[in-house]
């Protein structure tokens, strides 16, 4: 049966050995910020990688937790800032538990993990600009945006390189673009993750001094780090022993007096080499009057900053500034389509359209190489988008961006993207093809048959983006490519007669490319084209010798119902990708797990 939830305040001078100041007229006691009480994660196989962790933080502190390797730091911290419910115990955020329905204690969390969060290809003040945006609730105008973002910069002392590129900053520099975006919307807790990690020691005692100038500014600070050669300017330090067991938590002054050592290396060790239970025993001596109330909380859904068009709108502007600002991959976009299309114009030659015994299947050909083509650009294209920057999704998410406007954005980025890459394909691809004189959208024959293939290009990158969400890295996603491409080769029509095999076309239907070259038949008559060679072929052979036959997908006629019912079909297929990356962004949510 649980016991009463113990007083935070109680708890506060229990482990640290200090009374919270009481406030005097006319000189205001610090507030304590955070308190974590009895905090412990557990695995599924009952492994505890946290065990009964308590942490006391009043404004103006700032709070080293060091250990060795296994010790929980990184645990911990998922836990103090909103992403990893604990199993037992609470997380309270100015006297509100992090973890409870509808609670907005996250909104004042700062969290800057060891790896920048960051998009390197654009400058320093775009990107805090975007984050000004997505951050920031509706009724705070671009000019206070600005005037934010200036500020804040001129704080950590980034107004000189405001216009530089990210990926051209040091690495301490960078660390402190990372602090700049957090601290944007002035929250009262910021968390680092090794900010020193990769940094010589000047580097590293610069950004400590810098969070301590912060820590000064009534904030709250967590470092989280393996190094000790800045404890001296934070105030208290939480040493955790191997499986997430607290064996100190004070004063920094006094941590080596507690354990007996001289030196910060000898902790280690001990932390090390000491049995759990040692350290279990004192923590219990500690809490002997103090009850415990462990109950499991959910975190909830974070709500959002603003409207999902707003945020829409900010997604769109930023990746299309780093479409721009990268110049190797705007040449990799253009050589993605030009290549395909140069090869498809020399190998199928001209008057494809035009109905000739002597090239039977090149009408076929150049359809089925149109289709498949943009079905492997459109899923290249969109493949890494998000594994690549899902470090960067998860921060925004948790301060409120929008899953749907984020894959709205995306899709319609790099929808657009792909599309302006299938005209390039069709105008080159087709030179010299001739074609039909009618069409069934208003307008140039050649146009319905971009919009044939761009609809196919587009449901694929849906796709592309669904794998995106389903892998674990870039290097994974582009290994997936030549997958894409066989699927759809084999499943377009082109490679494979599907009509003699019933169970392949039913799985066809699943596929873009199928669509995409049923829609591109249909508006070219390319059923019409091939019997018309069909029919001079074998008007040319002696009597009585057997011609050839061509066996045709009915989706293939002039058909205008035909057609509409292909645009159906590959709108279903991009909306059920959509739908399956939104599922697995859910599930891959770290904050909503229980």
């Amino acid at each position: 049966m649980p016991s009463r939830r113990p007083n935070p305040l109680a708890l506060h001078r229990t482990i640290t050995g200090r009374p919270v100041p009481v406030a005097q007229p006319g000189r205001p006691a610090k507030r304590m910020l955070l308190s974590c009480l009895g905090a412990s994660a557990i695995l599924p196989d009952g492994q505890r990688i946290l065990d009964d962790v308590d942490l006391a933080l009043r404004a103006g502190t700032m709070v080293a937790v060091v250990g060795p390797t296994g010790s929980g730091k990184s645990t911990l911290l998922k836990t103090l800032t909103g992403f990893r419910p604990p199993e037992e115990g609470v997380v309270l955020v100015g006297g509100h538990d992090l973890y409870a329905p509808g609670s907005d204690a996250r909104k004042r969390i700062g969290y800057v993990p060891q790896d920048d969060i960051l998009h390197p290809q654009i400058t320093v003040r775009q990107a805090l600009r975007f984050g000004a945006e997505l951050r920031f609730p509706p009724s705070v105008g671009r000019k206070e945006q600005q005037q934010r973002v200036d500020q804040v910069m001129a704080e950590l002392g980034l107004t000189k390189r405001a216009d530089v590129r990210i990926e051209k900053l040091s690495g301490g520099q960078r660390k402190r673009v990372s602090v700049a975006m957090e601290l944007l919307t002035s929250p009262t807790l910021l968390f680092l993750d090794e900010p020193t990690s990769g940094l010589d020691p000047g580097y590293e005692r610069s950004v400590m001094e810098l969070l301590r100038k912060l820590a000064k500014a009534a904030r709250g600070v967590v470092v989280v780090t393996h190094s000790v050669q800045s404890l001296d300017l934070c105030d208290q330090v939480l040493f955790l022993a191997p499986g997430g067991v607290e064996a100190f938590f004070g004063p920094t002054n006094e941590a080596l007096t507690f354990f007996g050592r001289s030196q910060y290396a000898s902790v280690f060790q001990e932390l090390e080499a000491a049995p759990t239970d040692r350290w279990k025993r004192r923590r219990q001596r500690r809490r002997q009057a103090l009850g415990r109330d462990t109950r499991t909380r959910r975190a909830p859904a974070p709500t959002g900053a603003g409207v999902w068009w707003r945020q829409l709108w900010t997604l769109c502007r930023r990746q299309l500034a780093i479409l721009a600002a990268d110049r190797r991959n705007l040449a990799y976009l253009l050589a993605e389509v030009l290549i395909p299309a140069i090869l498809i114009l020399a190998i199928v030659g001209s008057d494809s359209f035009v109905p000739n015994a002597e090239k039977l299947h090149n009408a076929r050909t150049l359809v089925g190489a149109l289709a498949v083509s943009a079905a492997v650009i459109g899923s290249a294209n969109a493949i890494r988008e998000v594994v690549k920057e899902l470090p960067v999704y998860y921060r925004e998410r948790s301060v409120g961006l929008s899953r749907t406007s984020y894959l709205i954005s995306k899709m319609l980025v790099i929808g657009a993207i792909t599309a302006v890459q299938v005209l390039i394909l069709v105008l080159i691809a087709t030179l010299g093809a001739g074609g039909p004189d009618t069409s069934i959208l208003p307008g140039s024959p050649l146009l319905e048959l971009t919009v044939d293939i761009a609809l196919g290009g587009v449901a694929a990158m849906a796709l592309g983006l669904l794998i995106s969400t389903m892998v674990s890295s870039s290097e994974k996603a582009m290994a997936l490519v030549p997958v894409v491409f066989i699927v759809m080769w084999l499943f377009s029509g082109q490679a494979v007669d599907l009509q003699e095999r019933p169970a392949l076309k039913v799985v066809g239907y699943a596929t873009s490319a199928n669509w995409s070259m049923s829609l591109a038949a249909d508006s070219t008559s390319l059923a019409d084209i091939e019997d018309q060679a069909v029919a001079a072929a074998n008007s040319a052979l002696p009597p009585g010798t057997a011609g050839e036959t061509v066996d045709h997908d009915p989706r293939w006629e002039h058909d205008g119902q035909q057609w509409a019912l292909g645009v159906l079909a590959l709108l279903v297929l991009t909306g059920l990708c959509l739908a399956g990356a939104d599922r697995m962004l859910a599930r891959k949510e770290p904050f909503l797990r229980r």
